[in-house]
């Protein structure tokens, strides 16, 4: 299998995982009750102030989602056909990549939390939105990057570099050649 081939496998998962939190994100903040008390109070007479204002703030959690997994897919794309072009004589070889593959994770972090500082905090949705749906959105977001992150690269990457991945060992990968 060649590294295009990798690299298009790690985007299929990425999009299943940004198709996921998207929903799950969406239906979170599907009501008015998603908005803080204070701006329900305000808009009280206006639901269709309401809507546009709650609209506009899970559009940009979504927004903030596809973003932070887009970068996830770029750096996981990076690590795959850096791995693609490795040659270890063995499978204990093969963890050679491991310290690059935690530095990605940790840039994949890093910026989910820096276009989330952008798209949230500089547009002020925070304002809007109650905590828990922001703090659940939030938890649903992280706990998408480091899973998009390590199921795409633990899966795609060819078997005799799986010990690069932490725990690649407890899913299937999706080819069966050494090298």
């Amino acid at each position: 299998m060649t590294g295009l081939m990798r690299v298009f496998w790690s985007l299929l998962i990425h999009m299943g995982f940004i198709l996921t939190a998207t929903v799950l994100v969406y239906f979170l903040g599907g009501s008015e009750n998603a908005l803080l008390e204070a701006v329900r109070t305000q808009y009280a007479d206006d639901p269709a102030t309401l809507e546009e204002i709650r609209s506009a703030a899970v559009w940009k959690i979504i927004d903030w989602i596809v973003l932070s997994l887009a970068v996830s897919w770029i750096l996981s794309s990076i690590w795959l056909l850096l791995a693609e072009s490795q040659r270890p004589r063995s499978y204990q070889e093969g963890g050679s990549r491991r310290g690059l593959w935690v530095i990605f994770l940790v840039i994949s972090l890093a910026a989910m939390t820096f276009i989330g500082w952008v798209v949230i905090w500089g547009n002020h949705v925070q304002g809007d939105l109650a905590s828990a749906v922001l703090t659940a959105s939030m938890l649903i977001l992280g706990v998408s990057v480091l899973l998009v992150y390590w199921v795409a690269t633990a899966v795609s990457v060819k078997t005799v570099m799986r010990p690069s991945v932490p725990l690649s060992n407890l899913l299937p990968g999706i080819s069966k050649e050494k090298a």
